[in-house]
């Protein structure tokens, strides 16, 4: 089976953070303010569905903290891993000093990039930690690194966003999103069959 996550944020304190209407995520609604129980249980809902055989697909913002010290948490979480690069991610070339951060990053995912095409139903889909357009701040940011706007269907995280269906050809695979009317579970990856069925579902 192949699975999809973005914006685990693991160990990212603010992330869980109740701050009324100025919070980042609804994750205190699960795990309080707890950075430990957010992380802790975000990797637990990740075992509990994918075998060490599987490939996953993180499209950005792994880790957060300390992260030469929150990075090795990844060594907990089953499957095959390859890592499309957030604005978050040490090694991404938006930030000034990624230094030796490829060869660490390197050490959990099996393939490192900005960004990848695979077929998903049929048809070529488009991986990207950014979406065509839209964002978690006012306005869009990073637009250096956002993909070429094109027909292909595209799955993206950085948003944040509760919703699964975030604009034309947009599909939204956070960790934050809701595709429970997929069979998915709150806060647990995304299997490439709920992304088949939103796309037949769109008509993409």
């Amino acid at each position: 089976m192949i699975y999809f996550r973005s914006d685990d944020h693991l160990m990212h304190r603010n992330i869980c953070l109740d701050q009324g209407d100025k919070s980042y995520t609804q994750r205190h609604k699960v795990w309080g303010d707890s950075t430990e129980d957010m992380t802790y249980g975000l990797i637990e809902n990740h075992n509990s569905v994918v075998e060490d055989e599987d490939m996953v697909y993180f499209l950005g913002d792994v880790v957060m903290g300390k992260v030469a010290e929150s990075l090795p948490l990844l060594s907990l979480m089953k499957g095959r891993k390859r890592l499309i690069l957030g604005n978050h991610d040490r090694p991404h070339p938006c930030n000034k000093k990624t230094g030796n951060w490829f060869a660490k990053y390197y050490e959990y995912f099996e393939w490192i990039g900005i960004q990848d095409r695979i077929e998903i139903a049929g048809r070529k889909v488009a991986l990207c930690h950014f979406p065509y357009k839209g964002d978690s701040h006012d306005k869009d940011r990073f637009g250096d690194y956002r993909p070429e706007h094109t027909s292909d269907v595209l799955l993206h995280g950085h948003v944040h966003s509760e919703k699964w269906d975030f604009g034309e050809r947009m599909i939204h695979i956070g960790v934050d999103s809701n595709w429970l009317e997929f069979g998915v579970k709150r806060y647990h990856p995304i299997p490439i069959t709920a992304i088949e069925a939103a796309i037949k579902l769109k008509g993409y």
